[in-house]
This record gives structure tokens, sequence and C-alpha cells, in this order.
């Protein structure tokens, strides 16, 4: 029992090492699993973080439409901004949902992660391309 009790005092310290390390994978190339699970993840990063850059552009040029002295222009933006605000929050809840009907589907397996963050990215990109197009309308 001590031995068992000293060895995860001495291990918990090495996962942390380990947790922090930073990984370098050429996802171009990637041929192991654990690289293909990674480099899954840095590709829903990245459409996530270029979803929120273009949220927050759209959010911006609808907040922008307010400077106006047109009372029905103000009313519109405003409209228009609360009802892509309330599209994206129920949007977020069917990204997440649905994708994880595919962890679910694939719990245990070393391919869950490539499937999941598949979904997620896939998802993601096309709810950009949503967004990117009331975007450009809106200009």
């Amino acid at each position: 029992m001590r031995r068992t009790i000293l060895a995860i005092v001495l291990l918990i310290p090495l996962s942390f090492a380990y947790a922090q390390t930073k990984i370098s994978v050429n996802c171009d190339s990637a041929e192991t699993q654990v690289e293909m699970n990674f480099c899954a993840e840095q590709g829903f990063k990245e459409a996530d973080k270029e979803l929120n850059s273009v949220y927050k552009q759209l959010m911006q040029v609808l907040r922008s439409k307010r400077n106006t002295t047109d009372s029905e222009q103000v009313a519109y933006s405003k409209k228009l901004e609360s009802s892509v605000i309330q599209a994206q929050k129920r949007w977020l809840e069917f990204r997440d949902s649905s994708a994880n009907v595919w962890r679910v589907k694939y719990e245990g397996g070393s391919v869950m992660p490539v499937i999941y963050y598949g979904v997620m990215t896939s998802l993601t990109k096309a709810q950009t391309r949503e967004l990117q197009d009331v975007l450009n309308d809106s200009k």
C-alpha cells in the first residue's frame, strides 16, 4: 500500500511536466493516432478562432449602424443583433450536442478525438461561412 502511494506521489509531478510539454507535429504528415488526434484538435481550435473573429466583426458592424439619427435603422440593427446573438447561442448548443453524439458513439476508441473534432470543425466552418455571409450583406 505504501509503495502504491509513493509511486502515485512520485508520478504526479511527472504527469504535470508531460502535460505542459509543447507537442510539435507536422499535421500535413501526421502518422500516429496521437498525432492525428492532436491535429484534429488543433484544426478545430483554428476554425473556432476564425468563427469568433467573424462573429466579433459582425457585432461591431451591427453596433456601428446605431450611430445614426434614423430610428428605423437603429431599431433594425438592434433587432438583427439580437437575432444573431440568439441564433449563435442555439447553434453552439446544436454543434456541441451533435458532436457529442459522435463522441459517445466512439467512446473508448483511439479514433474518437479525430471523429469528434472533425464534426466540431466541419460544423464550425459551416457556421463561419453563414456569419460571413451576414457580415458581407451588412456592410
